[in-house]
């Protein structure tokens, strides 16, 4: 099992970077595997340790708690999506479409894939289930300027910097933008666990139909001198 992209992460969300040897790779594909298998709470070093073989020592040497394995997943995780955004929409003629294309692939909707990243699917469910959770920490701030967040703030600037030059006069565009990728992971979660919180047709959510429509006319009001 190798990953076929590697994606810069922050060097505070590790000890020694996974993707740069093959024990650290297994430990990332196999830990994305178990946490997703088993939650955040329930996963263990020592569990992915039997997992894959080795000792729950050798895996203190990439990460010096699950809750740094988590904020790289997150982290990992954003610089992907970031990547993928810039392949899919790169070659596209305005920056409506680009943008438009790029809020499909952070809500969940676009699937097309530019190469294979294994268990993709399963990171997706581990950020919906538990990225919360690598940000609502006591000591945020301290993490903060760790930089541990930086992948995830880059890509939202890209898209607010878009919604800023299509509707310059909307004053709310990083709430927007913030609201859409975080409210559609809480929805689809809602959809999958409290289905009475949500909506959605034929068993599958509508949370990418819903945060796109209350972005396309919030920049039409906008746009047109509507507030």
């Amino acid at each position: 099992m190798q990953i076929e992209l590697k994606v810069n992460t922050p060097s505070s969300t590790f000890l020694k970077n996974p993707q740069d040897s093959r024990l650290g790779e297994d430990i990332l594909l196999e830990g994305i595997c178990l946490m997703n298998e088993l939650g955040f709470e329930q996963f263990t070093f020592k569990k992915l340790a039997i997992q894959i073989g080795s000792s729950e020592v050798s895996i203190y040497r990439y990460f010096e708690s699950k809750h740094q394995f988590l904020q790289y997943l997150f982290a990992w995780h954003w610089g992907w999506m970031e990547h993928k955004i810039h392949l899919s929409c790169a070659s596209l003629p305005t920056t409506t479409d680009k943008l438009n294309c790029s809020l499909r692939i952070c809500l969940g909707q676009n699937t097309t894939q530019i190469f294979e990243v294994k268990f993709e699917n399963e990171l997706q469910q581990i950020i919906q289930n538990e990225g919360f959770k690598a940000i609502f920490i006591k000591n945020v701030d301290e993490v903060n300027k760790l930089g541990v967040f930086e992948n995830y703030k880059k890509l939202i600037d890209q898209l607010v910097n878009w919604v800023i030059e299509i509707c310059p006069n909307y004053p709310y565009p990083n709430m927007l933008i913030t609201n859409m990728i975080e409210g559609s992971m809480l929805q689809n979660f809602y959809a999958e666990h409290l289905p009475r919180l949500t909506n959605s047709l034929n068993g599958k959510t509508q949370s990418t139909d819903f945060f796109m429509s209350i972005f396309t006319l919030t920049i039409q009001n906008y746009s047109n001198g509507n507030k």
